[in-house]
């Protein structure tokens, strides 16, 4: 998944009225705050399911460069 494709849905899922109510921090995005809007906002849920995935992605893929750098 290229970091475009990824900025792209994370665009798309501002867009969704019950995400921006639970977004709290603006510099990140939570998998327990994705988590929680997936159970709250059905008719979203497959962009939802899609952000999901490759969030928890970037975050394997962000925790192997760390260990990497150490």
């Amino acid at each position: 998944m290229k970091k475009n494709d990824l900025n792209k849905l994370k665009g798309k899922l501002k867009e969704i009225p019950a995400y921006r109510s639970k977004l709290k921090d603006r510099s990140g995005y939570s998998l327990s705050m994705i988590d929680a809007v997936l159970r709250y906002d059905r008719k979203n849920q497959k962009i939802i399911e899609e952000a999901f995935l490759l969030l928890k992605e970037e975050q394997s893929l962000f925790n192997e460069r760390k260990k990497l750098l150490e």
